[in-house]
């Protein structure tokens, strides 16, 4: 009885992480003291979470924290001691990597009836935040040819993980009212993705849905069929004379106020930061602007945005990882079974993030909660379903 109620407990905080990790976003939240206030209660959740699963792996959760801590504050006091310079804070998001992995790996619950009722918990609670926000700012579905959203960008990870962690429902549903029901709630998703006009969500998502069609042998099927290929083109060639989908709608999501001849405009002028950051880098190789100090914008991009501000030592803290979780997540999408690309789909998009801002794929909060969740329970549960074998 007592395990119930802690296993309930457990999974009741859970549930609130992957609500509030959305709600946090909303107008009238982010970047309001009503933000901090909803982190606290999600970070107490996750520690409650931890408190009563971890024991059962209490040695690989302080070897986790423990080895790259200790080499990481070894590496900068001895950088502090002939610099005078102190990078520890470089490695924070990091350890909020690790937290997020082991929530999920320390679950109790293995079936996949939990998991499944996570992705559906997350996916409403991110349409919630989809919805609220375009109409509370814009009114309607409505491309802003200016920024119309709070760090659009992090907003844009959490719906595009949303889109991939739908795909998976409407794969496994089978009921045909609940068949309908999400594929309207991912049709919804798409178009309040669009409508934020976060590009490399947009980009990462497209190619994370085609790779699971892929997977699942879809795409084939349909070129070998003659008959699906004709209907196909006939949909279109009718959808296209009537004008009944929405091509100045994805255009202008991604082209909108931008010259489309100039890369540096579509990037809305990344290139010309990353320039000005890799002149930095090559003034000072060894810790950047840590030790120039120049008041420099920020540079969206994970490894160009380290060397910048950190320079050799800030790599040496943080590239290791960096492309270890590109290895697991490249090995995973090669190796898993297509309906067990969902962890791995949603670190790709975390990943892909990581080209234009900089904190990705550890950071930079509660947008990465769910990636690194699903990860550290299906790491846990293939670990178990192995042991059963």
């Amino acid at each position: 009885m007592e395990n119930l109620l802690f296993r309930k407990l457990n999974n009741l905080c859970i549930y609130l992480t992957l609500i509030l990790v959305n709600i946090s976003y909303c107008p009238g939240i982010i970047l309001t003291p009503y933000y901090k206030f909803i982190i606290t209660i999600i970070m107490g959740a996750i520690v409650l979470s931890l408190v009563l699963n971890l024991k059962r792996d209490l040695f690989l959760a302080i070897s986790l924290y423990l080895c790259y801590g200790v080499f990481a504050l070894l590496l900068c006091s001895i950088v502090f001691i002939f610099s005078g310079v102190f990078i520890f804070n470089v490695s924070s998001n990091i350890f909020l990597t690790i937290t997020c992995f082991l929530l999920g790996y320390c679950c109790e619950e293995h079936s996949e009836n939990f998991i499944r009722r996570c992705m559906k918990i997350y996916v409403l609670a991110a349409l919630f935040l989809g919805l609220y926000s375009i109409y509370t700012n814009l009114g309607g579905f409505i491309i802003s040819s200016q920024y119309a959203f709070a760090v659009k960008n992090s907003s844009g990870v959490l719906l595009g993980t949303a889109i991939i962690l739908c795909t998976f429902i409407i794969n496994q549903t089978s009921k045909k009212m609940n068949l309908i029901l999400w594929v309207v709630v991912m049709f919804l998703l798409c178009a309040c993705l669009l409508t934020f006009r976060c590009r490399t969500a947009i980009i990462s998502v497209f190619f994370a849905i085609f790779y699971f069609l892929y997977k699942k042998n879809m795409l084939i099927l349909i070129l070998r069929n003659p008959f699906v290929l004709l209907f196909l083109c006939i949909v279109l060639f009718i959808v296209s004379i009537l004008d009944l989908f929405p091509i100045d709608f994805i255009y202008d999501s991604l082209f909108a106020n931008k010259n489309i001849n100039s890369v540096d405009s579509i990037t809305s002028g990344r290139l010309s930061t990353y320039e000005v950051g890799l002149q930095t880098f090559l003034e000072s190789p060894f810790l950047g602007n840590a030790l120039l100090n120049k008041q420099l914008s920020p540079v969206d991009n994970f490894v160009i945005g380290h060397l910048t501000f950190y320079g050799i030592v800030g790599a040496i803290l943080v590239f290791p990882p960096y492309l270890y979780t590109w290895f697991i997540c490249l090995k995973g999408m090669a190796k898993a079974a297509s309906n067990n690309l969902y962890p791995f789909l949603c670190l790709f998009l975390l990943c892909m993030t990581s080209f234009t801002e900089g904190p990705y794929p550890f950071g930079p909060g509660t947008p990465v909660v769910c990636g690194w969740f699903l990860i550290g329970w299906f790491f846990k549960k293939n670990k178990l379903s192995k042991y059963q074998l």
